[in-house]
């Protein structure tokens, strides 16, 4: 083959450069475009944690026999008042930041959140009041198990709006 000849036929085999930056271009809007989707359908809120692993319901049942044997009690309300006076401070910080973000749709889905979180909260203390002063070590296993599942999703939630709320301050001043 004739060198011209050979270049151009070498040339037509590969792939065009801005063909590919097209594709990649197109590929990275597409992506945009499901983030932002995604996001406004969740309005930013988190994925709650609804599942433990066995290795973490193991710990868990190590920390509760602790705290039985510390205690010497298997009274739910005794064992779990620190956490839940804990977790109502934390859950009245994150609720009084959510409040103070402007009221528009893009935050619906964090103060729905919230509402979900509370409601964990209250399930949560009903579960602590319904139980007997001499609860079964399953039962208390199941509050042990709700518990550590609310302070996770109350940790993510609690980050989730300090980066919102400090967008939104970030996006107040650039404004001003």
């Amino acid at each position: 083959m004739e060198p011209i000849s050979a270049k151009i036929a070498e040339k037509a085999l590969q792939p065009d450069a801005s063909q590919n930056k097209l594709q990649s271009s197109q590929s990275f809007e597409r992506t945009l475009v499901e983030k932002k989707n995604a996001a406004e359908a969740g309005g930013g809120a988190p994925t709650p944690v609804s599942r433990i692993s066995e290795e973490q319901q193991a710990h868990l049942l190590t920390q509760l026999r602790m705290k039985v044997q510390q205690t010497s009690s298997t009274n739910p309300s005794q064992l779990f008042s620190r956490e839940m006076q804990s977790v109502h401070q934390k859950l009245t910080s994150v609720a009084q930041r959510v409040s103070a973000l402007p009221r528009v749709p893009a935050f619906d889905g964090l103060r729905n959140h919230l509402q979900n979180l509370e409601a964990q909260y209250r399930n949560s203390g009903n579960l602590l009041h319904s139980l007997g002063p001499d609860a079964k070590l399953q039962d208390l296993l199941h509050l042990q198990e709700d518990m550590y599942l609310m302070t996770q999703n109350l940790e993510v939630f609690s980050r989730v709006v300090d980066q919102t709320t400090s967008g939104v301050k970030t996006i107040l001043q650039t404004q001003v």
